[in-house]
């Protein structure tokens, strides 16, 4: 699969706006002016991980600034791929937050020969991140702009073959999450035995000198 991404990459065929109905950007303008206790969600960089989306730390937008900013609302499906900081990494948006908008993220509807889990698949490659990272512009934060992203190099099979590499990918990287899993929970064993001796030889239940 890794090898199918860098081939699509090295030898692109057509530039990514061709298989989008748009590409623009949410929210840059003062969002933190629209924003609410409750309301309509509103994703931003931070909640964007590759091929996840992490709402610990969600923000909400009156109806009023969700109105006044129709054009960065997103459905289900639409990739959304962070602009400035961590730029490239995307994700798809999910059935549960069709309706809600974007601050500072760029925005891609893919017509309906492109998967959004494909397309959010092939910006996460590290090659594709490595080119898109050539096109940041910025000195102190760089951002991807629309323009770079709407003229990415990308190859686009057939839908069959989309959902062929989707599903091969989802169960290799399900793998790998499984793996990362099990040594997070050996490393946090680990800081639990090392507290619990630290423990055991401040209050004189190990005797260090004798240990050493």
């Amino acid at each position: 699969l890794l090898d199918w991404l860098v081939l699509s990459v090295e030898r692109p065929s057509v530039p990514l706006r061709h298989f989008c109905a748009t590409v623009t950007v949410g929210i840059v303008v003062q969002p933190s002016q629209w924003y609410a206790d409750e309301g309509v969600p509103a994703l931003r960089g931070t909640n964007v991980k590759p091929e996840r989306l992490d709402l610990t730390d969600l923000v909400y937008l009156s109806r009023e600034g969700h109105e006044a900013h129709a054009k960065s609302a997103l459905r289900t499906g639409d990739v959304v791929v962070v602009r400035t900081g961590q730029s490239g990494a995307a994700s798809v948006v999910p059935e549960a937050l069709d309706g809600s908008n974007a601050i500072d993220l760029l925005l891609v509807r893919p017509n309906p020969i492109l998967r959004g889990d494909y397309l959010a698949m092939v910006l996460n490659a590290p090659v594709t991140r490595e080119l898109s990272s050539q096109q940041v512009v910025g000195t102190i934060q760089g951002h991807l702009n629309v323009s770079a992203l709407r003229a990415l190099p990308i190859r686009v099979p057939a839908l069959d073959e989309q959902d062929r590499l989707i599903r091969q990918w989802r169960s290799r990287a399900s793998k790998i999450d499984a793996l990362i899993a099990k040594a997070e929970r050996f490393i946090e064993l680990s800081k639990e035995r090392r507290a619990a001796l630290i423990t055991a030889a401040v209050t004189g239940q190990i005797d260090v000198q004798a240990s050493a």
